[in-house]
């Protein structure tokens, strides 16, 4: 009787090699046909192995598996996210008629590109209404060039001063100055926008005689990486089929800009329809992994069927990584048509753009959240919720800060620094909704930076150079110390790593190439991102960076001292100075 010469527990190549070596009848056959025969057991045990561990959701490792098994527990990947921040609109002193309202069509700008990242668009979300804003000044031309004002500033921002009587030398009236701001109380001014981002200021040789006044002709925005469309036909719905749905024709479609209108009634998209009625107009956004879209509505019991009427859908898109803007004055195009404006330009860097969800996150967040029931009660549930919410990379929730019964909420944006003040009262309004009864004081805030200067002397073994490998170096102090360390590693996880080398170089201004691939692999893999709270060991130092550089034998660091504390609020980021990484002799 004729058996099977491969055993039933056997999977891998050489296993089945082994079996079929060791049948008398097939000991003499060709070599080239048992080894196709046992590569072809391997390859399809291989694949379905693959296809178990797609139903489970710690195994699983495509995106669409991971996406599948999470939408059981009404968990979606989160798609991108986009940055947000302040512009300042400078309006033309001889033509402006104050009170002077601008429309939201018409407060838009583009940043200038790179050959890495095409020009973006930033808008706002709402009109705005700018009055007349004018106050007295005094200067003390013998101690400073400052002028003492009651209002706060912003670099950047345009003015014009005027006088009852005579100026201070230095300053003309009908002038266009730019402020560089000093303090809450302090301000000097600069003849050009370029001057006043890099602290030129007009020099003052009198105090000038009278009422001095300064008025302001610019005004500060909140805009988003976007853009946007307006009455997009979706389609028309046939007032009866349960769970209908309708394709977006566009792709990274923000969720908080979708508005549906049918019937000339709005309708609101909500994150699950569990809760809905069958009265209520809500709708779902639901993502694909390609980054296309679709949205969907209830069945008459979880949210009304929509009746038969064309469906119009309002929304923006955009949003990812690159809508991070990581120096002032680069978004510096106006694209409005109003014509009282006449220049753009952003005193602050944008931040909260983020890529979509690594699945490796979504995996730990799922069943967090599955647990939290979208609830705000414990430390881990509003860490899973923030982190959820999106263009977040690391949170800290501090417990009965501001007495009992509060909380201070933390967070670095995506792309690092400062949450802008869209990213914290937007958060901080989720998570407070999500509070037993809406009403824990929860303050969503801008962390406590302790930025690290490093400086060190490095030990190169034979047969390498100094100069070839500081690029390494400086980079592997960046990444011990910096806040985006950690989305740096997700970029690489999910994207590879010629996108995390496309981060870096942006953030850091490298030049870095495939050609550095196995080193940045090395460094980026090995990294021990910071965290709030983490405390810092000079050994941990010295260990990453002699390990993992290559050519490096040794270091000697003289600053930071050690060890480096974080309170709980407070998380480190890079502050290098390169030309403080030198050989030593």
């Amino acid at each position: 009787m004729t058996t099977n010469p491969i055993q039933y527990t056997s999977r891998t190549f050489l296993t089945v090699l082994n079996d079929l070596n060791n049948d008398v009848e097939l000991a003499d056959k060709p070599e080239w046909f048992k080894r196709a025969i046992a590569g072809y057991v391997d390859i399809v045990s291989m694949y379905e192995n693959a296809i178990a561990n797609q139903s489970f959701l710690r195994t699983a490792f495509t995106r669409q598996a991971v996406a599948d098994l999470l939408e059981l527990i009404d968990y979606q990947l989160d798609w991108k996210t986009t940055s947000s921040g302040v512009i300042l609109f400078y309006l033309n002193p001889d033509t402006v008629v104050f009170p002077k309202t601008i429309l939201q069509a018409d407060l838009k700008a583009r940043s200038a590109g790179t050959i890495a990242i095409a020009s973006k668009m930033f808008e706002s979300r709402a009109l705005t209404t700018m009055v007349a804003t004018s106050e007295g000044f005094t200067t003390d031309f013998a101690t400073d060039n400052n002028l003492d004002v009651l209002r706060v500033y912003t670099t950047g921002e345009k003015v014009r001063v005027s006088t009852d009587n005579t100026l201070p030398a230095g300053l003309s009236a009908s002038t266009d100055y730019y402020v560089i701001k000093k303090s809450t109380t302090e301000i000097t001014l600069a003849e050009t926008l370029n001057d006043a981002y890099q602290g030129n200021e007009v020099t003052l040789t009198s105090d000038g005689v009278g009422n001095h006044t300064v008025a302001l002709y610019s005004v500060q925005v909140t805009c988003y990486q976007q853009d946007s469309r307006e009455d997009i036909s979706l389609g028309e719905s046939d007032g009866s089929t349960e769970w209908q749905s309708f394709d977006l024709s566009d792709l990274d479609i923000l969720e908080d800009t979708i508005v549906l209108t049918i019937n000339a009634l709005s309708w609101t998209r909500v994150d699950s329809l569990v809760e809905s009625l069958s009265t209520d107009r809500h709708f779902l956004l639901r993502y694909n992994t390609d980054g296309s879209s679709k949205v969907l509505f209830g069945n008459g019991t979880y949210g009304l069927i929509p009746p038969n009427f064309e469906i119009l859908a309002d929304y923006s898109y955009g949003g990812g990584a690159d809508s991070n803007i990581s120096s002032v004055n680069r978004v510096t195009a106006y694209s409005g048509s109003d014509s009282d404006i006449v220049g753009v330009s952003n005193p602050e860097t944008f931040t909260g753009g983020s890529n979509e969800e690594n699945v490796e996150s979504a995996k730990l967040l799922g069943p967090l959240l599955l647990k939290a029931r979208d609830r705000f009660v414990t430390v881990e549930d509003g860490e899973a919720l923030a982190l959820a919410y999106g263009g977040i990379i690391r949170v800290a929730v501090n417990k009965n800060v501001y007495g009992l019964l509060s909380c201070q909420v933390p967070i670095v944006p995506s792309g690092g620094g400062n949450p802008s003040g869209a990213l914290k009262t937007a958060l901080q309004d989720y998570l407070i909704s999500r509070t037993v009864l809406a009403t824990i004081d929860v303050r969503v805030e801008t962390p406590t930076y302790n930025p690290i200067s490093s400086t060190a002397q490095i030990k190169v073994l034979p047969g390498y150079v100094f100069a070839d490998i500081l690029d390494y170096i400086t980079l592997a102090f960046r990444l011990v110390y910096s806040e985006v360390t950690y989305e740096i590693q997700q970029d690489y996880e999910q994207n590879g790593i010629a996108s995390a080398i496309e981060y870096i170089n942006n953030k850091w201004t490298y030049s870095f190439t495939s050609a550095d691939n196995s080193q940045l692999i090395q460094l980026i893999e090995n990294a021990v991102s910071t965290d709030f709270g983490k405390t810092f060991q000079e050994s941990d130092v010295l260990a990453y960076v002699d390990t993992y550089v290559e050519g490096v034998d040794y270091l000697i660091i003289t600053l930071p001292a050690f060890p480096i504390v974080n309170a709980d609020d407070e998380i480190t980021q890079d502050n290098l100075t390169p030309a403080n990484i030198t050989e030593t002799p």
